[in-house]
């Protein structure tokens, strides 16, 4: 069957090679359609082709290779274009992608699910459903250094088809701008606020959250757990106990777009009058504005679950709409120790990534500590600096080829030293 594929996929990409030779000057807008629309038919006839015909033998002919790189940017859920129709088309191919028959050029869930498939079966870890670094090299391996197209699996077969199509299109790109790329049906969209944030949020125990949905080409939302429906709206929940994820999820047919948004509510607090007892046993009220006991309250509530530099909290407090001076009333009085949060933010950092020590003082500069503050983290991060570069060596060695002296030179542009660099190169072989 493997054999059969290649056969016919070699044959039919030789048909729409020469199906492609046209003058893009003076081809007209129906042609241009005309041509687009038979190619996608014949991609979608390749399924039907691969399941039951035997093809009679015949010379294995010679294409210009396309570029190495078919696949140039990563996918994932919402993506859009005719990379995700070449890889919907390689993926039912494959027999991985059964839900559908025919490419829609929108990577919803389907595609997700699929591409996971795909990843388990090829040992690509971990098996997402994410289209990355990993499983882009997995399908970009035609061979692009001599001029004979040589096809060993149905996904490289369809990504050249799907450089064919390509051509086809750029081709007429620069004289009719406003020409359709392909039949690709609207896909569904979806927009999910917390008090105006798509990301995470942080709010006071018993407090409120307005959520503010939108969404396009939809029939239907929902959002989960609150129950809200309707393709667009905002809804207030009120007196909040407990942290909370909110889920959008829209939908047209098979296809649904699917968005989150993270609500953490902070821990109650015992509270108490802000009072100074005087000499002669007058009780006197503090003059601190209520704006800025609010600010202190948030900045203490911030720190509870994440480290921050000074200036980074005072941009946090102003992301949370408080005034520049309260927000840096609110830092200036949270009771922080910089260089403690600064280590704490070192060693968040070296959890999910290696870094050099001067990457690291550097990476936590960006964070916004200060030099003095971002050297104390780093020196006392408690991190061996040789094993780091090894695990960076081994990170790069997972999603690209490199020599020994190429992998020497990456880390030091990493800021390993040259010694640090060797081991690395050393620790994974080269």
């Amino acid at each position: 069957m493997k054999k059969k594929k290649c056969i016919i996929v070699v044959i039919l990409v030789v048909g729409i090679a020469s199906m492609l030779t046209f003058s893009s000057a003076h081809a007209d807008t129906a042609s241009v359609q005309a041509q687009l629309q038979s190619l996608l038919q014949q991609l979608s006839q390749l399924q039907n082709q691969v399941n039951g015909t035997t093809l009679p033998p015949a010379a294995t002919p010679t294409l210009s290779a396309p570029p190495r790189s078919l696949f140039a940017r990563n996918l994932t859920i919402g993506s859009q274009g005719t990379d995700v129709f070449a890889l919907q088309q390689a993926l039912i191919t494959d027999g991985y992608l059964t839900a559908v028959s025919v490419p829609t050029g929108y990577f919803g869930p389907v595609t997700k699910n699929a591409l996971m498939a795909y990843q388990n079966a090829n040992g690509i870890s971990p098996a997402s459903g994410y289209f990355g670094l990993l499983t882009r090299a997995r399908f970009n391996t035609i061979d692009g250094t001599t001029t004979a197209l040589t096809v060993t699996n149905g996904a490289q077969g369809l990504a050249a088809v799907q450089y064919q199509y390509d051509q086809l299109h750029n081709s007429t790109s620069s004289s009719q701008a406003s020409q359709p790329t392909a039949s690709v049906s609207p896909q569904p969209t979806a927009s999910l606020k917390a008090n105006g944030s798509t990301g995470a949020i942080m709010i006071p125990y018993g407090s409120s959250v307005i959520l503010t949905w939108s969404s396009s080409n939809a029939n239907s939302c929902n959002i989960s757990p609150a129950g809200f429906t309707g393709t667009s709206g905002d809804q207030t929940i009120a007196n909040l106990t407990a942290s909370q994820i909110y889920s959008l999820t829209c939908t047209k047919g098979a296809e649904s777009a699917v968005v989150s948004v993270s609500v953490f509510v902070a821990a109650p607090s015992q509270t108490s009058a802000s009072v100074t007892p005087s000499n002669n046993n007058q009780t006197t009220v503090s003059s601190e504005t209520v704006s800025q006991t609010n600010a202190v309250k948030k900045a203490e509530s911030y720190l509870g679950y994440t480290a921050f530099s000074h200036d980074g909290l005072v941009a946090q407090l102003e992301y949370g709409k408080f005034s520049h001076a309260d927000a840096v009333y609110g830092a200036d009085n949270s009771g922080a120790n910089w260089n403690e949060q600064a280590l704490k933010k070192a060693k968040s950092y070296l959890d999910y990534s290696a870094f050099s020590r001067d990457g690291l003082v550097d990476q936590l500069e960006y964070s916004k500590f200060s030099n003095a503050e971002a050297v104390y983290g780093a020196d006392n991060a408690g991190a061996n600096w040789h094993e780091q570069a090894a695990k960076k060596a081994k990170s790069y060695m997972e999603y690209s080829a490199f020599s020994r002296g190429g992998l020497i030179d990456q880390l030091k542009y990493s800021k390993f030293t040259q010694e640090q660099a060797e081991y690395g190169a050393n620790a994974v072989g080269l």
